[in-house]
């Protein structure tokens, strides 16, 4: 049996009833979205036997003629915004359960006015990665509850991580490029109360705003900044996340010593030519350190 759903409809609270389809039967159907937990979506459809009226709601007695079924986890197909995407120029890679789009990559030429007014189709898009962020990138992610990380792969405008940063209210991994992080940048990105690792590229010795992030529980990536020693002070001083990454950064002289004082680091992970036996020299007097990644530098 085949039944062909006329519509659709998305519900957090109360059902929305909307008519089959069907030549042969009169049913309703719904489609529950969990508002906590998007992959705990449910479809469920009762309908009549032939001849019978139209069920009104799906509080249906047993023996009364009419059928309910229900599936927990219903993935709905994404196919067609799959197809658009990549036709427009972005990479797609999707979920190897529900085969829907999980996160986005979209190079620095790709036929925007096609992807971005795909975006808003997705509906469990959880990753974007992007090299441009213009207006209309923008606009187009802002207001996307699903995703979990963002990245820009290019420098972002602090008017646009303040957009951002209070659209999406589950954004746990934000990566962009600034020539420095001030404190117009940190307090765009306060907005983002669930929050947990920030990736910096591009900085030039001011990480000024990591003053406003004092006591946050943030884990740090800096990747391709210029960095000396008073950026690791504030470093040390401001950032209480466990985990930093310091990765093809340019550093001056004795930069990373500060960080022997930053005591809830569990993890470091190094990388880069610049990292040299003089600069991680500090490690021997870290106590809490459990971590410790140094791939392609030149430590010996």
């Amino acid at each position: 049996m085949t039944i062909h759903l006329g519509a659709t409809g998305w519900t957090t609270g109360n059902a929305k009833l909307i008519p089959l389809d069907a030549s042969s039967m009169k049913g309703i159907f719904e489609i529950r979205r969990d508002k906590d937990d998007p992959s705990k979506d449910t479809l469920r459809w009762c309908f009549a036997k032939p001849g019978q009226s139209r069920p009104t709601s799906f509080d249906i007695e047993k023996g009364s003629g009419v059928t309910k079924v229900e599936f927990q986890r219903f993935i709905l197909d994404e196919d067609e915004e799959i197809n658009e995407l990549q036709k427009a120029g972005a990479v797609i890679y999707k979920n190897s359960e529900g085969g829907w789009v999980s996160e986005i990559v979209f190079p620095d030429s790709f036929n925007s006015k096609v992807a971005l007014a795909t975006i808003k189709k997705l509906r469990k898009l959880s990753s974007v990665v992007s090299y441009i962020a213009d207006e209309e990138m923008i606009d187009a992610i802002a207001g996307h509850t699903a995703i979990r990380s963002l990245r820009f792969r290019c420098n972002v405008r602090s008017d646009h991580l303040d957009h951002l940063a209070g659209e999406l209210p589950n954004l746990q991994t934000l990566g962009f490029g600034c020539k420095e992080f001030s404190e117009t940048h940190c307090k765009a990105i306060q907005k983002s109360k669930s929050l947990n690792w920030l990736q910096i590229r591009g900085a030039k010795r001011n990480l000024s705003g990591l003053k406003l992030l004092k006591d946050a529980r943030l884990s740090l990536t800096l990747h391709d900044c210029e960095l000396d020693r008073a950026c690791f002070e504030l470093i040390a001083n401001h950032v209480k996340g466990s985990r930093l990454e310091v990765k093809d950064c340019k550093l001056g002289e004795a930069a990373l010593e500060p960080l022997s004082q930053m005591a809830g680091l569990y993890s470091l992970n190094l990388k880069g030519k610049s990292i040299t036996d003089a600069q991680v020299h500090f490690i021997k007097s870290h106590s809490g350190l459990k971590i410790l990644e140094i791939s392609e530098t030149a430590v010996t």
